[in-house]
């Protein structure tokens, strides 16, 4: 598709703004834009008033009422979440915007992804984490909420040392950069559990890059905004922008999501965010806030 072919080619990040606008992905995030509003906040005690028998409506307000404030773990992914980044990310404004719709304020605390994930099992004070590609294993821990926004993922190379395959099993002499705690395509963590790929763990995107522009690995697995973005504003990785580029195959598409803790309270909340979700066009609000965020941070 253009778009990512766009990407491919390692064109700016400017060059994903049309007249102010992102240009869409097209991946097929139309949901639905009924306007069934609740406030989630209050929902709950208003259920429990006697009321006269009437016909079923949607949705149905949660018997146990939402945290006023909800505390999310997360991590630096620009554009998608930082906490430096206007409105702490693209995905964080969408998710924001869907749960003041509510009725409900969301904290954000930024911490290393695998820190993140720990913290929220082992932490009952905080309600989940984000943004995260669902998985079956991580459906046993975690209550998963609609989609929040996509992402996509590629195989980022030495401008030098290009690496051809077709098929994943093909990458088995090569050494591959991964963070620690991301899910990948469900393909290539198999291969990974497996010992049929060779994979480095590291803390963040900026290291896995940062490895890969030293040769220390032949290719790092990363989200195509994610890498041009990090080459176009890390200072440390200024000297490396023209040595690095994505290949031109796109992995995988993903939906991200929002992971609550298992519960009455956590399904309380699911159901209200669910429910503001639905009267969101995500796909549009996606692209505005990632556009609002390039443009803020080309301009710096």
């Amino acid at each position: 598709m253009p778009f990512l072919a766009g990407l491919a080619r390692g064109g700016l990040l400017l060059g994903l703004l049309a007249g102010g606008v992102l240009l869409s992905l097209h991946l097929g995030l139309h949901l639905g834009l009924q306007q069934n509003v609740v406030n989630c906040a209050t929902a709950a005690t208003a259920a429990t008033a006697p009321t006269a028998p009437t016909a079923p409506t949607a949705p149905t307000a949660p018997t146990v009422a939402p945290p006023p404030v909800v505390r999310l773990a997360s991590l630096e992914w620009p554009p998608y979440v930082g906490e430096q980044l206007p409105g702490n990310g693209a995905t964080a404004t969408v998710l924001r915007t869907a749960l003041a719709a509510r009725g409900l304020a969301l904290h954000i605390e930024f911490m290393p992804w695998a820190r993140a994930l720990e913290t929220v099992r082992n932490d009952p004070s905080f309600h989940g984490y984000f943004p995260e590609y669902q998985t079956a294993d991580q459906e046993d821990l975690f209550l998963f909420s609609r989609p929040i926004g996509v992402s996509q993922l590629a195989f980022a190379e030495h401008s030098d040392q290009p690496v051809p395959w077709n098929r994943l099993k093909d990458l088995a002499p090569h050494r591959i950069g991964v963070v620690q705690g991301y899910v990948n395509t469900r393909e290539f963590d198999a291969l990974v559990a497996n010992g049929v790929l060779r994979t480095e763990p590291v803390v963040d995107d900026i290291a896995n890059l940062r490895k890969l522009a030293l040769g220390r690995i032949t290719l790092a697995i990363i989200d195509p905004l994610v890498f041009h973005l990090l080459l176009a504003t890390t200072p440390e990785l200024f000297p490396h922008a023209k040595s690095l580029r994505l290949q031109g195959r796109i992995l995988e598409e993903k939906s991200l999501h929002v992971c609550l803790r298992k519960g009455p309270a956590g399904e309380s909340l699911l159901q209200c965010l669910n429910s503001a979700l639905e009267d969101m066009d995500i796909q549009a609000a996606q692209d505005a806030a990632v556009a609002s965020v390039i443009q803020s941070q080309m301009s710096r």
